[in-house]
Order: C-alpha cells, then sequence, then structure tokens
C-alpha cells in the first residue's frame, strides 16, 4: 500500500499531486489552527490572571469577613440565650411562689 502511495506521489500529475497538495492544505490549516488555538489559550490565561483571579480573591475574603460576622453573632445570641435562662427560671419560681 505505501509503495503504491509513493509511486502515485512520484507521477507529475493526476491523483499522486492532488493527494500531495491536500496533505500540504491540511498541514497549513493545521499550522494556523494551532497558532489560532494557541493565541486563545492565551488571552485565556490573560483573562484569569487578570480579571477572573482578582475577583475570586475579592469573594474569598468578603466570604471570610462573612463567617466572621456570622461567628459573631452566633455567639452573641448563645450569651443572650443563657443569660434569659435564669430570668425564666425566676419568673417561674415567682409565679409558684
Amino acid at each position: 500500500m505505501l509503495a503504491q502511495v509513493v509511486l502515485l506521489l512520484r507521477k507529475p500529475s493526476g491523483l499522486g499531486w492532488i493527494l500531495l497538495l491536500n496533505l500540504k492544505s491540511s498541514r497549513g490549516r493545521l499550522r494556523t489552527l494551532r497558532r489560532l488555538l494557541s493565541g486563545d489559550l492565551d488571552g485565556l490565561k490573560r483573562t484569569i490572571e487578570n480579571d477572573i483571579r482578582p475577583k475570586q480573591v475579592q469573594s474569598e475574603a468578603e466570604i471570610a469577613k462573612q463567617l466572621e460576622e456570622l461567628s459573631r453573632t452566633k455567639n452573641e445570641l448563645a450569651g443572650v440565650k443563657s443569660r434569659k435562662r435564669p430570668v425564666k427560671r425566676r419568673r417561674l419560681v415567682d409565679c409558684q411562689n
């Protein structure tokens, strides 16, 4: 099979030249496509570094702040709850007397 292809490629006209031209054309298109994809990849990396990453860092900082505030609120509520217990007990005792 390979020998037949080689023979076709050696002929100055016909299918051999058509195959050769198609092969060269395909290589050129593949090179162009590779260059375009490489450029797209570089652009995507720049977008991630310049736009997305800073927003991610900012969002993470906001989430950390909100978690801290939530924890503080939770502790405050726990303190209020524990202070209310003795008052309820006193009222209960007063009602029983």
